[in-house]
């Protein structure tokens, strides 16, 4: 029993360092209060579409960096694949701090997005390889916890700098620079991990077998086969709902909207701390129910009231209601992510796909993932512009109705199911 408990521990302390990697996704919403001010320094127009790429450019990145993510890791090994994506970002972090240029600033953001993309689907699919099955949904959701403190950091330091400086220019470029503490912190704790498991042995079968990896062309005939559709569908479907929702809007562009929203410049940036706190909040909350309630009665509660806050918030733009309404929308669906799409997303794309295919699939689902990100990331400030905010938000309504009819038709509960045994029950169905 000592000795089972001591184990816990010990898995609990080494997938939590491993989810740091989290905070990178995270810290990057810095640039959601930096936004505020480089657009003058750089001369870049209000709802335009450059503004909007000095925002999402590292998210353009991440996709790229989804894609290559699986063969990196399957190639020098999970950790490693980390220690590379902490080093990418720490030079994000500084390169965009110290940037004279508009060229050079979306450089920066974009090396950070490659290490961003590489650890987003790494750090999951890692836990998920190295946890016992019965607390494996837990420990993943360690990695969107590392993501919403990440966002509470970012929001929190944007608070403080604003209030400590004048200057608009010192501002900005202290919000994107304290950012580069964390991936230097995150790369000292990887020295301490071991690497999965999983990673070993096959490594190891692959040295005494002299057999490789199966190849790209036979990956993806595996993949795409007729008796990998649900798989497909699952995967894909639930890395589309993520993004597609809308949820980058209101973490990347929060105080923008509460500005919208009536609020004055200084509370912006306070609600924006509230939207941090209810995310760390939540996934707190999801973490002790995912193993326990399971992952698909979790995602439909979180799809209803994603459904429900986000309609709130359309019908209060429409109707110029109290900035406190679409407060109250924006927080309930920032509660029904954290519970819903923001863990179990990454829980389920490291548990539904066979682990011969792994690499290739949860890369392909991550491009996918970053690619919708990037469109939700880039657009919302000219659909803001263009189309209104009421508008904008009734969209990503409508993406969580379908959703939510997809969570209740389609997937399946994963909870407490080997890897190996859930393989065959989904390729069987």
């Amino acid at each position: 029993m000592v000795h089972q408990e001591r184990s816990t521990v010990y898995y609990s302390i080494v997938c939590f360092i491993i989810s740091i990697g989290g905070l990178l996704l995270g810290i990057s919403a810095n640039v959601s209060g930096a936004s505020l001010y480089f657009g003058d320094y750089f001369g870049l127009r209000e709802g335009s579409f450059a503004q909007g790429l000095s925002v999402s450019m590292t998210i353009l990145a991440t996709f790229i960096g989804n894609f290559f993510a699986g063969n990196i890791s399957n190639r020098i090994g999970r950790r490693k694949s980390l220690m590379l994506a902490a080093i990418l970002f720490s030079f994000c972090t500084l390169g965009s701090a110290l940037s004279q240029t508009y060229t050079f600033f979306l450089i920066s953001r974009f090396i950070g997005g490659l290490g961003i993309g590489i650890s987003l689907l790494v750090v999951p699919m890692y836990i998920a390889e190295i946890a016992p099955s019965a607390k494996r949904g837990i420990l993943v959701s360690f990695n969107q916890l590392n993501i919403g403190l990440g966002y509470l950091v970012a929001y929190a330091s944007n608070s403080l700098i604003n209030g400590l400086f004048e200057d608009p220019e010192q501002k900005w470029r202290w919000m994107l620079g304290i950012g580069f503490l964390f991936p230097v912190i995150y790369l000292v704790g990887l020295l301490f991990v071991p690497e999965s498991p999983v990673w070993l042995s096959n490594r190891s079968h692959v040295q005494s077998t002299g057999k490789g990896e199966l190849s790209y062309r036979t990956q993806w005939q595996k993949l795409f086969s007729k008796r990998m559709r649900l798989i497909l569908f699952i995967g894909f479907s639930i890395a589309f709902y993520q993004m597609a929702c809308g949820i980058n809007a209101v973490l990347f562009y929060a105080p923008k909207v509460f500005e919208a929203a009536g609020f004055s410049s200084e509370n912006s940036f306070l609600q924006a701390n509230l939207i941090g706190i209810c995310m760390v909040v939540m996934t707190l909350v999801s973490m002790a129910l995912i193993d326990r309630l399971g992952r698909r009665p979790l995602l439909i509660i979180g799809s209803c009231l994603m459904m429900l806050s986000l309609l709130t918030v359309s019908v209060a733009f429409y109707l110029s209601a109290s900035p406190l309404l679409i407060l109250a929308g924006l927080l309930g669906t920032v509660i029904g992510f954290s519970i819903s799409l923001g863990p179990i997303t990454w829980a389920l794309l490291s548990e539904v796909f066979p682990y011969e295919v792994k690499g290739l699939a949860i890369s392909l689902a991550g491009v996918f993932n970053g690619i919708m990100s990037f469109i939700v990331t880039t657009l919302f400030p000219v659909e803001a512009e263009k189309l209104g905010m009421g508008t904008t938000f009734l969209i990503y309504t409508l993406v969580m109705v379908a959703c939510l009819i997809s969570v209740v038709t389609w997937y399946p509960e994963t909870k407490g199911r080997t890897l190996e045994k859930l393989e065959k029950e989904l390729i069987k169905n």
